[in-house]
C-alpha cells in the first residue's frame, strides 16, 4: 500500500507549496492553463519515462491542487495489484489515472460529474502510459494490465470500470 500513502504525502506537500506560493487556490483554470494541462497529460501518456516527464508530473500534481474545481478522485483499484507495487513506473501509471481523468474533464466539461466516464478516461490514459513504459522496459509487463488492454481493444473496458468503480470513492 505504498503508492496511496506516497500519493497523499506528495499531494499534501504540493498543496502547502501551492497555497504558500499563490496565497490561495485559483478555482477555475483559464483556456491557456487547460490547454497546457492537456499537453502535459498527453506527454505523460506517450512518454512517461522521458526527461520532460518528471517536470510534467510535478506540474500536473500542482495543477490539480491549484484548480480544485477540476475534481478527480483516485481509484487505484482499477489497476488491480500494481497499485501496490513499489516501482516508480507503477506509481507513474497510478498517478496517470488522475491526470488523464482531469484532461477528460477539461475536454468534456459537461461530463465532469460522470464518475464512470472520468474513471474510464483515467484508466485509458494509464494504459497508454503503461504501453509506452513497456516500449523501454518490457520486463515490467503485467498480465493484469495486459488483460485491461485487451478489454479496451475489445470495446469492453467500460463494463470493467462499471463493475470495479463501486469500490472507488
Amino acid at each position: 500500500m505504498r503508492s496511496p500513502f506516497l500519493t497523499v504525502i506528495v499531494m499534501s506537500i504540493l498543496l502547502v507549496q501551492a497555497l504558500g506560493s499563490r496565497g490561495a487556490n485559483r478555482g477555475i483554470p483559464d483556456e491557456a492553463e487547460c490547454k497546457k494541462a492537456i499537453e502535459l497529460t498527453r506527454l505523460l501518456e506517450s512518454e512517461p519515462l522521458s526527461k520532460e516527464a518528471a517536470r510534467a508530473r510535478k506540474q500536473m500534481a500542482r495543477w490539480l491542487v491549484l484548480y480544485p474545481d477540476i475534481e478527480v478522485r483516485q481509484c487505484s483499484v482499477l489497476l488491480g495489484s500494481i497499485a501496490d507495487e513499489r516501482k516508480k513506473e507503477f506509481e507513474f501509471i497510478s498517478m496517470q489515472l488522475l491526470y488523464s481523468g482531469a484532461a477528460y474533464i477539461i475536454e468534456h466539461p459537461e461530463e465532469g460529474d460522470d464518475r464512470l466516464a472520468v474513471y474510464a478516461a483515467g484508466l485509458e490514459g494509464a494504459l497508454r502510459a503503461y504501453e509506452a513504459i513497456l516500449r523501454d522496459k518490457p520486463r515490467l509487463r503485467r498480465p493484469y494490465l495486459d488483460r485491461l488492454i485487451r478489454l479496451r481493444d475489445d470495446g469492453t473496458l467500460i463494463e470493467y470500470v462499471t463493475e470495479v468503480m463501486e469500490r472507488c470513492p
